[in-house]
């Protein structure tokens, strides 16, 4: 199952045009509440690091290394420009951005080598590949800050066999409440495949009060009763599209779900 070619094509239209009314260059308020929460490092896999022992004197016992926590494998699917994914590889994820849009991926390409992080164009999903965490300094070295690993691809959200299993968490920033009918269970059945067992999807969509146009307006209850055969709610409640450094609170009401794969 896959995007219809016109529809594939409506929405590079959008962006060529630049018709993109959902685009903004800050993250939404929601998802910087829950980084904030650390609902999503929460669950991060991998062992804590502990100190290293060294051997006594003498004796020719090999030096433990310290064991370092592996990062989240993160996936944003309808990414557009990259806001929300440049966001969380500054909070350290390891991420990829998708977006069907070939102009949208080229220009959150662009992006990234305007504030001065390298595209990682290596398998960024194999992890014997060399990678070197991408770094960001500014004016102190004391100050500088390292990110998680990004990359931008074309994709289509209805045919991800190359994630299957990939990823410990997935993103969704206005995707799914585009689709209706037989797309919805598919799309939702994909998210499913590429999460790891255990893995986590969150997903923000238009809620019941928000404005009659648009994309489709869930309720609390109609988001359970539709992901509850793939997933488990960890939280539901209510939220709105308010941007970083946005002065007043958005018209547009928001369900914020965080779910783990079952």
């Amino acid at each position: 199952m896959k995007t219809p070619i016109k529809v594939a094509e409506t929405w590079d239209l959008a962006y060529q045009v630049r018709d993109i009314p959902w685009h903004s260059e800050h993250p939404p308020r929601e998802l910087m509440r829950v980084l904030k929460e650390g609902g999503f490092k929460s669950f991060t896999v991998g062992v804590p690091p502990r100190r290293d022992v060294r051997p006594t004197k003498n004796v020719g016992l090999p030096r433990r290394r310290r064991a370092r926590p592996q990062k989240l494998k993160v996936l944003d699917v309808g990414c557009g420009l990259g806001s929300s994914t440049i966001t969380l590889a500054k909070a350290g994820f390891d991420v990829i951005g998708i977006d069907i849009s070939k102009t949208a991926i080229e220009e959150a390409r662009h992006r990234l080598r305007e504030i001065g992080i390298k595209h990682d164009y290596n398998q960024l999903l194999n992890p014997r590949s060399a990678l070197r965490t991408v770094q960001t300094s500014f004016r102190t070295p004391k100050s500088a800050i390292r990110t998680g690993r990004i990359r931008f691809e074309v994709r289509d959200v209805f045919d991800l066999r190359p994630y299957y299993d990939k990823f410990d968490l997935v993103i969704d920033l206005g995707c799914l409440h585009c689709f209706d009918g037989k797309w919805r269970k598919a799309y939702l059945k994909e998210i499913h495949r590429v999460l790891k067992s255990d893995g986590l999807y969150w997903v923000m969509t238009f809620g019941r009060k928000a404005p009659d146009y648009g994309p489709y307006r869930y309720s609390q209850k109609e988001m359970r009763e539709l992901t509850s055969p793939l997933f488990k709610t960890l939280f539901i409640r209510n939220a709105d599209w308010s941007r970083l450094y946005q002065r007043r609170p958005s018209e547009i009401k928001s369900v914020s779900c965080l779910m783990k794969k079952m």
